[in-house]
């Protein structure tokens, strides 16, 4: 039911962009999402006792993925536009 309404997210996003937006947005959108789907159902397929046995080697690859794609993600206002952290 996410992934279903990511599309429709995504299918409204392209018909209410200009065509020069469009061309550029759409490729990256479309492999964020089937990279987002992969990993939902690896998730809810994966088996938990696996988990459960190595919680602390998962939470590293986590936090290790998280920093590679930190190194990844693009500036806005000299900051990483995904993970851009506010002081309230």
């Amino acid at each position: 039911m996410t992934m279903s309404m990511v599309m429709m997210g995504a299918l409204i996003r392209f018909f209410l962009l200009s065509d020069t937006v469009k061309s550029s947005l759409l490729e990256l959108e479309l492999i964020s999402i089937i990279i987002g789907l992969l990993f939902m159902l690896i998730a809810y397929f994966s088996d938990f006792i696996l988990i459960g046995k190595y919680p602390k080697s998962v939470f590293v690859v986590i936090v290790g993925l998280t920093m590679i794609m930190m190194q990844f993600s693009s500036l806005v206002n000299a900051n990483n536009h995904f993970i851009a952290f506010q002081a309230t």
